[in-house]
């Protein structure tokens, strides 16, 4: 079970690598990405907590994690077309 926790904080991280490496991109409102991935990582230490004291992985918060990591990319992409069109 221990082995199963460390390699559900390793993904948590991996994942929340990608919107903390984007947090410095120019969007129109300044702040929208540092919410973003302030969004995703309390959504995240939420559903590693849970996940961590009750011991089920299939609570609400890890798929809102999941949910809000493809919502991410897609936020990105409409970030980083628009500021091409511009």
């Amino acid at each position: 079970m221990d082995d199963f926790r460390f390699l559900m904080v390793g993904i948590a991280g991996l994942i929340l690598m990608i919107p903390w490496s984007m947090f410095y991109n120019e969007t129109k409102p300044k702040f929208m990405m540092p919410l973003a991935a302030g969004v995703m990582t309390i959504i995240a230490a939420v559903a590693l907590y849970l996940s961590f004291t009750t011991g089920d992985i299939s609570n609400v918060f890890v798929t809102a994690f999941l949910i809000s990591f493809f919502a991410f990319q897609w936020f990105a992409n409409a970030v980083s077309i628009s500021r091409n069109n511009i």
